[in-house]
């Protein structure tokens, strides 16, 4: 008897268990929280610090040609840090 419900109002159960994960449980904020929280979320902040040094290291190589002042070392690490604190405190602003 139940079965034949079920069945009937099967597409319209299929909708709201979507809207309700849609909405109520896979939200960005939830999976963002969930995923910087604790060691998980030091793990994400070191990956991507690492990858961001990774592809300033990257892309200095491709820019460095082009101005008309040389660029020094300490000149370099400095837009660097820049750089990387710049993407550390928006990692740590979505928490």
């Amino acid at each position: 008897m139940y079965q034949g419900l079920f069945r009937k109002r099967q597409p319209d159960i299929a909708r709201d268990y979507g809207r309700i994960c849609q909405e109520e449980l896979l939200t960005p904020e939830h999976i963002i929280s969930s995923a910087t929280r604790d060691a998980g979320g030091s793990r994400m902040a070191q990956t991507i610090l690492a990858r961001s040094n990774e592809r300033i290291d990257t892309n200095l190589k491709l820019i460095l040609p082009l101005p008309s002042v040389e660029a020094t070392e300490e000149m370099l690490d400095k837009a660097k840090h820049h750089l990387l604190a710049k993407v550390a405190k928006a990692f740590w602003q979505e928490r």
